[in-house]
């Protein structure tokens, strides 16, 4: 992506920020996703519910937990331990959005 800011960081990813074309992608593990912003938030609302929705429930590093994507048939299985550092990828990078002023999330 080019010109793109790099919103935040983790072990098994990164995310990027196109404000010329007000786009963003998502690298984790071995997916990359670009999404619009509409699609970015409604991502991280998402991931962030399951979240909280499997704390505390199975084996945390076993791939049990079916994660859909935007697009139709697609989907991948994550660990509780990969979810919750997505999580928190996602939500770092939607503050860094706030903070670098690149526009009002709020």
């Amino acid at each position: 992506m080019k010109n793109a800011s790099l919103l935040g960081t983790s072990k098994l990813g990164f995310t990027l920020y196109s404000p010329v074309k007000k786009t963003f992608q998502l690298s984790f593990g071995n997916f990359i996703l670009n999404l619009t912003m509409p699609g970015f938030m409604q991502f991280t609302d998402f991931i962030h519910h399951l979240t909280g929705q499997y704390f505390g429930k199975g084996d945390p590093i076993k791939r049990t937990i079916e994660v859909g994507t935007p697009y139709k048939g697609i989907s991948f299985l994550l660990s509780y331990e990969e979810l919750a550092e997505l999580n928190d990828l996602l939500e770092n990078s939607r503050k860094e959005l706030i903070q670098e002023n690149f526009f009002d999330l709020n």
